[in-house]
């Protein structure tokens, strides 16, 4: 190696460490959905990065938390930090440090983190647990030009009602949530949006990143002429006006996630639109544009 070589290498060195460090950088921003419960309705959830500074004596980043009722009221605000330590990411919870992602493994590696007894947004409080699950897989995404790796990983070998995760993203994060996801928390939260000064993400292009679901924005009734049911995993839409026809039909889940969207022309009066293993238990918006009516919402509850 010559000494022109050398120096070059010695130059760039600190950039292809640092380039690693991508993770939570500041400026980035996390937009979820999050059902409440009570009263029905869709707000929204925001983490941002805010700065990086020292807790607990280690170079972290500090995350603020903000939570949004279906009305636009602050329901939760909290900070917390985060830092990044050779592919792996950690973050603050009751003044301890818990391992969140491991970016270092391969399929078929095991991936075991703490669960905290009391963890943020869970309905079940218990002693901290281990969640041990396996990388099925790992997908490579291309986003604004940068490849990222998902993992994808198995159920909880070691117990089904812990927090766990079905996957999580490099830089991104969690597939769902920005912690490990629980499917009898008392909030559901979807993901919507990510964005850095490298990459932007949005998981639903025609819904904005902080749109809000009040119930008393929704129509809950049926009219004459259109009724809408599910039965056997398929959606029925029924019309009595022979002369109408539907435009466009979606349907979202409660987290804002689309899970269809089409034109549709009613030659009958009953059409079906197989979801397969879309559809489960919960509730759902259907949002349609008919002609000569006006753009209406629907609620959907499948038992």
């Amino acid at each position: 190696m010559n000494r022109f070589t050398f120096f070059l290498w010695v130059l760039f060195l600190p950039a292809l460490v640092n380039a690693q460090e991508d993770f939570a950088p500041v400026g980035a921003e996390w937009y979820y959905g999050i059902y409440y419960a009570v009263g029905g309705g869709t707000g929204y959830e925001q983490f941002t990065v805010e700065k990086d500074t020292l807790f607990k004596e280690i170079q972290c980043k500090k995350i603020n938390n903000t939570q949004f009722t279906p009305y636009g009221g602050l329901n939760n605000k909290f900070s917390f930090f985060t830092y990044y330590d050779t592919g792996k990411v950690y973050y603050s919870y009751r003044d301890s440090f818990y391992l969140l992602y491991d970016f270092n493994l391969s399929v078929g590696d095991t991936f075991i983190y703490p669960v905290p007894y009391d963890y943020i947004g869970g309905s079940t409080e218990y002693f901290d647990s281990l969640c041990i699950q396996i990388i099925d897989s790992i997908q490579e995404l291309d986003i604004d030009g940068t490849i990222l790796k998902r993992f994808w990983l198995s159920l909880p070998i070691n117990n089904n009602y812990l927090h766990y995760f079905d996957c999580y993203t490099e830089k991104i994060g969690g597939c769902d949530y920005f912690f490990p996801y629980f499917l009898d928390a008392a909030f559901p939260r979807d993901f919507r949006c990510y964005s850095d000064n490298e990459i932007q993400i949005k998981k639903i292009d025609n819904i904005q990143c902080d749109i809000l679901y009040p119930p008393d924005a929704l129509n809950p009734h049926y009219t004459n002429n259109l009724n809408i049911w599910f039965s056997d995993n398929t959606l029925y839409v029924q019309i009595n006006d022979a002369n109408n026809s539907i435009n466009n039909i979606s349907l979202y889940s409660v987290e804002g996630k689309l899970l269809y969207q089409g034109e549709l022309i009613l030659s009958e009066r009953i059409t079906g639109i197989t979801l397969w293993d879309t559809i489960k238990k919960g509730i759902y918006y259907i949002y349609i544009k008919q002609e000569n009516l006006n753009f209406s919402t629907y609620k959907l509850f499948i038992e």
